[in-house]
């Protein structure tokens, strides 16, 4: 199959798209879905990492944090329409589809947010070109209340203040998702307290530790449903940040600490808060990286899960043993790789896989 195929089809009905987005969840695809033209990959790499020959370019900074490294940044400081404004992308001029995904934006990339609403201070860095959440959480959080965490829905309000102006701003000429940073309760944990005390919590307090855990879980919920409970639905369903529609309520989650836990670690403190997390919506895409392919097998076994998404990383296991693990998954759910390849790679996942649920949100790369 040629990679361009799928534009055949430009001018494309949103009702037959949904068509085909139905058939992606349902695993029944005719036909792999491939993005190269209006990738997320894309977009994101332009938002996060502006072209640097340009000197009219954006820098990644927004020019609040330039000279401020380490600035402590508080909701009230954020405002739409000057943050959410500076890294918007759309190089398609707002047209509702760009096949063959719905045009689709985000709320503003840069806060991490579910950390921020776990109480984590959020700090500028320049060097790292961002703002970043401060653990908190030190010795003796098994003792106190709510262990140790000082939960701050200032943040939440303000993400919703985000998704609202996405909302009234563009709605129905794009769809509106998500924030991307969908940081899992695992994530959350290592987010707000000193890892070397979360580690070693795994041991001295495992009981404590799965209950802030399944905590975290309870606040993932408590994000998502706040949005979408400002999204508009369409054609009674939503799109998440790779533009794939689904008939229902939609989230997505990640677990990128799982790279420093076992197996049998995962299974026993963080997967459970997961599954609750993915059972709380009908829809949902579970983020992980090519760079530690055991945790998309570990998180393939959970049973509600539909979708899973794999980012290549610049440094993987060599790509026969990628395609080996991405086969593996695509037997049982959907499946959306992201990064940037090469065409024969391309053919080469399209030679191997199931193709019924298979989406590549790409950059193809040849040179």
């Amino acid at each position: 199959m040629d990679i361009h195929d799928n534009r055949e089809n430009s001018y494309i009905t949103p009702e037959e798209l949904i068509h085909i987005h139905r058939d992606f969840w349902d695993h029944s695809l005719k036909n792999p879905i491939i993005n190269d033209r209006y990738s997320f990959w894309r977009r994101i790499n332009n938002m996060i990492t502006p072209d640097k020959n340009n000197k009219d370019a954006k820098s990644p900074v927004h020019a609040d944090w330039k000279g401020k490294e380490a600035m402590v940044i508080k909701p009230e400081m954020l405002i739409p329409e000057r943050h959410q404004d500076f890294y918007e992308y759309d190089m398609e001029n707002g047209d509702p589809i760009i096949y063959p995904v719905f045009n689709t934006i985000i709320p503003w990339t840069m806060v991490t947010w579910l950390p921020a609403m776990a109480g984590a201070r959020i700090m500028v860095s320049e060097r790292g070109q961002t703002l970043w959440p401060e653990p908190y959480i030190g010795k003796g959080w098994q003792d106190m209340e709510d262990y140790g965490v000082d939960y701050n829905y200032k943040w939440l309000e303000k993400l919703t203040e985000f998704t609202a102006y996405l909302t009234d701003k563009y709605f129905p000429s794009r769809m509106i998702s998500l924030e991307m940073f969908s940081r899992g309760p695992g994530d959350i944990l290592l987010s707000v307290m000193d890892n070397e005390v979360a580690f070693t919590s795994l041991f001295d307090y495992p009981e404590d530790l799965k209950k802030l855990i399944m905590q975290f879980a309870d606040l993932h919920i408590k994000w998502s449903e706040a949005q979408l409970g400002i999204i508009s639905s369409f054609k009674g369903g939503y799109c998440n940040q790779w533009g794939i529609w689904a008939p229902g309520k939609v989230t997505r989650i990640q677990e990128d600490f799982t790279v420093n836990l076992s197996e049998d670690h995962y299974r026993e403190f963080i997967m459970p808060a997961d599954s609750r997390v993915i059972e709380a919506s009908e829809y949902q895409v579970f983020h992980t990286h090519s760079g530690k392919p055991e945790c998309a097998r570990w998180v393939a076994g959970i049973d509600k899960l539909k979708a899973l998404e794999v980012t290549i990383d610049p440094v993987s296991p060599p790509f026969e043993e990628m395609i080996g693990v991405w086969k593996e998954i695509a037997e049982k759910k959907s499946l959306i790789i992201t990064g940037t390849i090469t065409k024969d790679q391309v053919n080469k996942i399209l030679n191997s896989l199931d193709c019924s649920g298979l989406f590549l949100d790409i950059i193809v790369n040849d040179d």
